[in-house]
C-alpha cells in the first residue's frame, strides 16, 4: 500500500485541513492515529525500512502462564473462547517463532515512523502558519504493545511494562525545553496539566497537573491505572487496580482480591511474582491500600460499545 493510501497519512491530511481552515483564534486539535497496531501492516516505504535481522527481541518471549496469577491464562482463553463465537481469530501470540516475530516487529517499527513523518507534516504546517510556537502540542498513546514479551502479542490486562509504558512528549508555551522526568506519572494527568497550561477552569479529582513536575518543583510516588473486563467480552469479570512506582509495579484484582507484585529494580523482565511473599507483604498491603483509595466511581448509564 502507498502512503498516501494509508489510514496514518489520512488522519494527518484531516489535522492538516483542519489547521488550514483555522481562522486566528485559539483553537484544538485531536489527532488520533490507529497504528501502530493490529494489523501489522505498515504502508511503503516504511513496510521495509528495517531489516528483520536487525530488530530486538524481548528477552523473555516464551509463554509462562503457569507462573502468573490466575487471569493471564483465563484472559486469554476467555478471549479465544468469545472471538471463536462471532467467527474473528485471535490469538495471543502462541505459535509464532523468532521468524515471525521479527518479521512483525520490524514492520510495528515501520508503523511507528510512518505515524513519525505525518507528525512531521502537521508540525510543518503548524509552523509555515506562524502557529507553531504559541501552540501546546502533546504526543502519547493509551497503551504499548507485548511484541513478543512473554510470549504474547497485542494487549490484555497482563500489565508488564512495555504495556504501561507510553510515549508522553509535551511540548509549547509555559514547558521548559530538554526537561526529562523520571517520575512515575499517568495520562490521566493531561486534564489537569492541559487546563494549567492554557489558564482554563477545568479541575478534576482524577487528575493532576504536571506542571510542578516538569519544573521540578514536585515529585510524584507513583502513577495509578485501571483496567475493568467482563465476562460478556472477554470471558472473565476482572477489575484490576495498577500502581507504578519508581521501582515497583502492583496489580490487583478487586473481585477476586488476587494479585501480582514485582520489583523491577531487581527483576526489570517481571520473570518473579512476589505476590504473597511474606518479605514484601506489608509493601503489598500498603500499595493495595492506595490502589484502592484511588478508585474512581464506575460511570453509568451508558452502555459499552464493542467487546474486542
Amino acid at each position: 500500500m502507498e502512503e498516501e493510501s494509508h489510514s496514518t497519512h489520512w488522519c494527518a491530511e484531516r489535522a492538516i485541513d483542519a489547521l488550514t481552515s483555522e481562522e486566528d483564534r485559539p483553537f484544538f486539535c485531536w489527532l488520533s492515529f490507529p497504528d501502530p497496531h493490529p494489523p501489522f501492516v505498515a504502508p511503503r516505504p516504511w513496510s521495509v525500512a528495517y531489516d528483520p535481522g536487525e530488530v530486538d527481541l524481548p528477552e523473555h518471549r516464551q509463554l509462562d502462564l503457569e507462573k502468573r496469577v490466575w487471569w493471564h491464562s483465563a484472559f486469554l482463553e476467555g478471549k479465544a473462547r468469545r472471538a471463536a463465537e462471532i467467527g474473528l481469530a485471535y490469538t495471543s501470540g502462541a505459535g509464532f517463532d523468532d521468524d515471525d516475530l521479527r518479521d512483525i516487529t520490524a514492520v510495528y517499527y515501520g508503523m511507528i515512523e510512518a505515524v513519525d513523518a505525518q507528525i512531521g507534516r502537521v508540525l510543518s504546517r503548524l509552523s509555515d502558519a506562524g502557529k507553531l510556537d504559541n501552540t501546546i502540542i502533546v504526543f502519547t498513546s493509551d497503551h504499548g504493545e507485548w511484541l513478543g514479551d512473554h510470549g504474547l502479542l497485542l494487549k490484555g490486562p497482563m500489565l508488564y511494562d512495555g504495556l504501561l509504558r507510553v510515549p508522553f512528549v509535551i511540548a509549547g508555551p509555559g514547558v521548559s525545553e530538554g526537561v526529562v522526568s523520571t517520575a512515575p506519572v499517568s495520562t490521566l494527568d493531561l486534564r489537569a496539566t492541559l487546563a494549567e497550561l492554557c489558564g482554563i477552569d477545568a479541575s478534576s479529582t482524577a487528575s493532576r497537573s504536571l506542571v510542578p513536575v516538569m519544573r521540578g518543583t514536585e515529585g510524584r510516588d507513583h502513577a495509578y491505572g485501571e483496567w475493568s473486563v467482563e465476562a460478556a467480552r472477554s470471558g472473565i469479570d476482572l477489575d484490576l487496580r495498577t500502581i507504578r512506582t519508581g521501582r515497583y509495579r502492583l496489580s490487583v484484582d478487586l473481585i477476586s482480591g488476587a494479585g501480582e507484585f514485582y520489583d523491577l529494580q531487581e527483576d526489570p523482565h517481571e520473570c518473579h511474582d512476589r505476590f504473597g511473599d511474606p518479605a514484601v507483604d506489608a509493601l503489598c498491603r500498603e500499595l493495595t491500600a492506595v490502589a484502592r483509595e484511588r478508585a474512581f466511581p464506575k460511570a453509568s448509564g451508558s452502555e459499552r460499545v464493542g467487546w474486542y
